[in-house]
């Protein structure tokens, strides 16, 4: 873990809503210095917006990860984008990272929650992450709400560290089932105690040692917890 800053840069030549989002370890107007020295951009980039945070190799794969859909070429960090979405991304993987990154064990399900079930059953390895996943979201508590900050972009993020810390494995061992269980379970649905179907994701991702979800706004009130 390595203290850095996420950051935001536009640059007058590049076409439409194109933005290079990336990570830096020294000053972010070093490195957009450096960015707007190379001879195969004319004009120079602009620094949009930055982020400094205590772990900026997670910050910068949650923010790609929720930037999945807007990236022009895997190899490169640039991404077709409005300004005012990419801040709203990594500020609220940053406030994550400051806040939020540890387990709630007040969790609450609710009636509906407790008399279904995910449909086809899961195992007992898929549905012990399903908890975690609920234990880890972005606390329901009214102070989070006062400041503006809700799961509206991201519901919560879990590393391969602590997956593997949480069910004594190793990180390798992790990093495998967490990229299966996210390929697996994207779609899967529950079946509420009033026999209803609700799609539990929005979407479900890996990458590089992380996970990223956002449940479904039918689903999103069967399962509450809260971070004080």
């Amino acid at each position: 873990m390595s203290q850095g800053y996420v950051y935001i840069a536009s640059n007058p030549s590049l076409k439409g809503n194109l933005l290079k989002i990336g990570l830096t370890h020294e000053k972010p107007e070093k490195r957009i210095d450096s960015l707007s020295r190379s001879t195969s951009i004319p004009e120079d980039f602009i620094l949009d917006h930055y982020k400094e945070v205590d772990d900026a190799d997670a910050a910068e794969s949650r923010i790609h990860l929720l930037l999945a859909d807007y990236r022009l070429n895997s190899s490169k960090e640039f991404f077709s984008i409005g300004l005012r979405d990419a801040k709203l991304i990594v500020d609220r993987v940053a406030y994550y990272l400051e806040v939020h990154e540890y387990y709630s064990e007040r969790i609450g399900f609710s009636d509906e929650y407790l008399l279904g079930n995910f449909e086809g059953s899961l195992s007992t390895t898929p549905y012990r992450y399903m908890y975690l996943l609920a234990s880890l979201s972005i606390g329901q508590h009214l102070a989070d709400h006062l400041m503006g900050f809700s799961d509206d972009v991201v519901s919560g993020f879990a590393s391969s560290e602590f997956c593997a810390k949480q069910f004594g494995t190793t990180r390798s061992s992790a990093m495998t089932f967490m990229q299966s269980f996210c390929n697996k379970y994207e779609g899967c649905v529950f079946v509420t105690g009033s026999k209803k179907r609700i799609k539990v994701f929005n979407f479900l991702r890996y990458h590089r040692g992380h996970m990223a979800w956002k449940y479904s706004d039918d689903f999103r009130p069967l399962v509450q917890n809260e971070k004080i």
